[in-house]
């Protein structure tokens, strides 16, 4: 997902389709959703806040 971000990639549905034509699943095997990438987006951030 970082790497999508760093291409320039920028809102959750680009996110989404960059990581699904990329061929890259979740953890439970789906295709990627807004909501997939923004719980994801959200996780990282209140573990950093650690």
């Amino acid at each position: 997902m970082r790497a999508v971000q760093r291409s320039g990639v920028s809102s959750l549905r680009g996110i989404a389709i960059a990581l699904n034509d990329r061929g890259i699943r979740t953890a439970r095997g789906g295709r990627w959703q807004v909501s997939n990438v923004r719980n994801l987006l959200a996780r990282n951030v209140r573990e950093l806040d650690r």
